[in-house]
């Protein structure tokens, strides 16, 4: 009866442990709410990945103001790494060494942004 008590007790103490590993070793990544108001950091909007799109989904800032749209490459991959703004004839392609880029939108209003393949897409609002 010892000699099958042993294997259960390794094996249950291995199974906690994994347990514990899983929980204590992994990043939460709470995406932002889809319509949540993005937060403007020093004209900065931080791209990210959210529920199967781009997080956030809408972008709102002001006419004349430089904005800065900087990619957080460790979520975003494949197509999602190139931005396109059409009516601003913004395209960019985020690499590891080229990861941001600014522009200053010139006219109000509500302008689709997205991936190069239409995937992913988004809302900017000009205000």
């Amino acid at each position: 009866m010892k000699n099958n008590l042993i294997p259960q007790i390794i094996g249950g103490v291995i199974v906690i442990a994994l347990i514990i590993l899983l929980f204590t070793n992994t990043k939460s990544v709470q995406p932002q709410t889809q319509n949540e108001p993005t937060q403007l950091m020093d004209g900065i909007i931080t791209l990210s990945w959210g529920k199967l799109n781009y997080n956030p989904e809408v972008i709102t800032v002001e006419k004349g103001k430089p904005v800065t749209i900087k990619a957080d490459l460790t979520r975003l991959t494949g197509c999602y790494r190139v931005f396109e703004i059409k009516e601003f004839d913004v395209r960019k392609s985020f690499t590891e060494g080229d990861d941001s880029f600014t522009f200053t939108p010139n006219k109000t209003g509500t302008f689709r942004f997205g991936c190069a393949m239409g995937m992913g897409n988004g809302k900017l609002i000009v205000q």
